[in-house]
């Protein structure tokens, strides 16, 4: 059976007591177990012959069946999630049955920052740490299974993914790549059924370009190969593609090696200019 927290359960526990012929056995003592959990049994209508707490916090209600050999309770759930074993016996019997009851959690009320907040980054790259959230009800549980979204308006991403669900602890939690823009950047995270939102902010410094380390000049020979490989350092190791702009005829380019072998018509002097850009 399941129910809502701080909400009655809708459905009865109920049990119909029967002798060894099939026949309904009324007026006969029942005792409901409710074991190590949040909630109160609700009386409506039933005869209650005794009620106790014992040292171990089971909760122990007596009852009588009624004129059908039938036993019901209701109970009133608590405030704290999680499953209720509830027994039912006959008294001074080994006829028993057992239940579980599950108590979800109510509706959204908080959402809370674990970690990720605070951060500076370079601009159009990963932040170190993930951006943490929880996911509470009013009553302080934590909620799994909701709907997330994470939002940014700089432009950046998130790694699995925009859309989250929480784990079986409340939790979400993405990697935030930033935008490529430098200044301060913002993250909003909101859930489902919840106005409040949570914002995470993080500094964005300048992306670095990458430097090329050449000589200004390279003097070569006419008929004979020339094989250069060009040295390229960015300051954040990203990943970088060389270009190459005004390409000497039959020149070629591959990664970061240019090669070139000029016949000897191709005397004079060439403004060959290398472009690195990162990624």
């Amino acid at each position: 059976k399941t129910g809502v927290v701080a909400d009655t359960l809708a459905d009865r526990i109920q049990v119909r007591v029967l002798d060894d012929m099939g026949k309904d056995l009324a007026d006969t003592a029942v005792e409901f177990i409710v074991k190590e959990g949040d909630a109160e049994f609700l009386i409506d209508g039933v005869e209650v012959v005794n009620y106790q707490v014992l040292d171990n916090l089971d909760k122990v209600l007596e009852i009588l069946a009624d004129q059908n050999g039938e036993a019901k309770i209701r109970l009133l759930l608590g405030t704290h999630s999680g499953i209720i074993p509830v027994t039912v016996r006959v008294k001074n019997t080994a006829l028993q049955l057992d239940y579980l009851v599950e108590l979800l959690p109510g509706a959204p009320a908080r959402l809370e920052k674990i970690r990720g907040d605070q951060q500076t980054g370079v601009a159009g790259h990963r932040l170190n740490q993930p951006l943490q959230v929880r996911l509470f009800d009013q009553y302080g549980n934590v909620m799994a299974g909701h709907a997330l979204q994470f939002s940014t308006s700089g432009g950046g991403n998130f790694t699995p993914s925009s859309h989250m669900i929480t784990d079986s602890l409340g939790n979400a939690q993405v990697l935030w790549q930033l935008g490529r823009d430098s200044g301060l950047q913002q993250t909003t995270v909101s859930a489902v059924d919840l106005k409040q939102a949570a914002l995470f902010v993080a500094q964005a410094t300048p992306n670095s370009s990458p430097a090329l380390q050449l000589q200004d000049r390279y003097v070569i020979q006419e008929g004979r190969p020339f094989m250069l490989t060009i040295p390229v350092q960015d300051a954040e190791m990203d990943s970088i593609v060389l270009t190459v702009a005004n390409p000497p005829a039959g020149s070629t380019l591959q990664g970061v090696t240019f090669s070139w072998t000029p016949d000897f018509s191709q005397a004079g002097l060439y403004p060959v200019q290398f472009i690195a850009t990162d990624h």
